[in-house]
Formats: structure tokens, sequence, C-alpha cells
């Protein structure tokens, strides 16, 4: 059976650590414009997609040149500010995205392979233990304590994925 290994690049430390300096560097670049929000914050916020952007810069457009119909409490100079960072900070989050995406699915195929090939050796392993091959029972009891029921359900298999 052919292995179906993608993902067969061993990403140099050094590679790792230079990305991990940079992103530090642009984290401290940024830093004191960013702000945290808490999730409940998060969730309470009107949220501005695609379709709402268009409408956002539209009323920023008129706002300006009708400043007398804004209610008295509505600050032109802070809606300016405001579509001025989200429209600044757009590029900037499409290619923190991008990185996070290449990384995320890189390091998801990666644990994924290395998942399945776990899984077959533990299968293997299982078997030759059955056929009392030397050494297989000792290596078939240190791994098979990763599936115990009731273990933590991140580290345990579903039952339809623990090996046969």
């Amino acid at each position: 059976m052919k292995n179906m290994n993608i993902f067969n690049a061993e990403i140099p430390q050094e590679k790792i650590q230079s990305a991990i300096n940079k992103i530090d560097e642009a984290f401290n670049e940024l830093k004191p414009y960013l702000i945290t929000l808490q999730p409940e914050e998060r969730q309470m916020l009107p949220k501005m997609g695609n379709k709402m952007f268009s409408f956002v810069n539209k009323v920023h457009e008129l706002a300006k040149r009708n400043p007398d119909l804004a209610p008295s409490f509505f600050s032109i100079e802070d809606l300016e500010i405001d579509v001025a960072g989200a429209q600044s900070l757009e590029p900037l989050l499409n290619a923190v995205k991008q990185l996070y995406d290449g990384i995320d699915d890189t390091r998801m195929k990666c644990g994924s392979e290395a998942y399945t090939n776990s899984l077959a050796f533990y299968s293997s392993v299982k078997v030759a233990s059955k056929h009392s091959v030397q050494k297989a029972k000792a290596v078939y009891d240190d791994l098979s304590g990763h599936f115990i029921k009731g273990a933590n359900t991140e580290s345990a298999p579903a039952a339809e994925n623990k090996p046969a």
C-alpha cells in the first residue's frame, strides 16, 4: 500500500525562529495602536462585513458633504478615524489571515498524517501482540493506555477511529 504522506518537508528551526522574530517585530510595531476585546465585547459589537463596508464608506462621504444632517452626538472626525482605521487594517488582516491559514492547514495535515501513521503502527503492534511476537505485548500495553474509555476526549480517539 502506498504511503499517502503529502507533507514530507522538515521546516528548519532557523526558519521557524526567523518567522517568529518577524511576527514579534510586526506585533511590537503595531502594539501601541491595537486594542484587546473580551469575548463578550466581541459578541456584542455590530459587525461590519464586506456589504456594510460600502454602506459605511457612503455614509462617511455623505456625512462630510452634509454635516448639518448629522445628529448632535455624532462626530464626523471620529467616523473618519474609524473608517481610515478599518481600511488601513484590511490588507494587514488579509496578509496575516493568509499566513495563519497556511500555517494552520500545514499543521493540521502534519498532525493528521502523524496520527494516521501512529494508528497504523498501533494496529500492527496490536496484531503482533495477539500473535505473541516478542516485545509487541510491552509496546501494545504502553500504547493501549491512550485508548482507555473515559480518558481525555482530545487525546483519546473516537470509537470509530479506534484501530481494530
